[in-house]
């Protein structure tokens, strides 16, 4: 991704053991904001930290995002915990709020029907997600895809409300004449 970047700030300090910490922080196109916090040891290539991004354009990670739906627009903001050991991120929580999300209804969205996930973000206003990167750095592996399904299924059953499979059922019922 090539973004354009209108406020860095880098903070950064290591002694002679390799100790490092770092503190960087930028404003991204479109209001949005980066923030990372590190520390660990850069002789060793060990560190760990958290990851802040906020109200960033949806729409400048197109590419990445499995879809066959157009994208016109969308926010999200993620945070997470990593862990990093010799260029591998060790299986990292994260959660992602996307909200403001308008994608064209037909196709998919990160490998979920498009229409159900307009519908979830109809009833909720944003998706709240929570799931998890890990591997090389040259090859990051997300559960992402997953955490969507799981989210739309969970809100589906929340759907089935116990009122309305009631009146299912009396619906069906009457449709059948009762014996005498």
């Amino acid at each position: 991704v090539s973004l354009d970047i209108t406020e860095l700030f880098v903070k950064a300090k290591s002694n002679e053991s390799g100790e490092t910490t770092a503190d960087i922080s930028a404003k991204l196109p479109s209001s949005g904001a980066c923030k990372v916090d590190s520390k660990g040891n850069i002789l060793t290539r060990k560190f760990n930290g958290n990851l802040s991004l906020k109200d960033i354009d949806i729409t400048l990670f197109k590419k990445y995002i499995e879809n066959t739906a157009d994208i016109n627009k969308g926010k999200f903001d993620l945070n997470s915990k990593f862990d990093i050991n010799n260029m591998y991120l060790n299986k990292t929580p994260c959660t992602v709020k996307i909200s403001d999300l308008d994608v064209k209804s037909k196709g998919s969205f990160m490998g979920v029907s498009a229409p159900l996930v307009l519908d979830l973000v109809k009833q909720k206003g944003s998706i709240d997600l929570q799931f998890n990167i890990w591997g090389e750095f040259s090859n990051i592996k997300h559960d992402i895809k997953e955490a969507l399904t799981k989210k739309i299924l969970e809100q589906g059953t929340k759907n089935l409300a116990p009122e309305k499979i009631k009146g299912t059922i009396k619906d069906i019922k009457g449709l059948f004449p009762k014996k005498k």
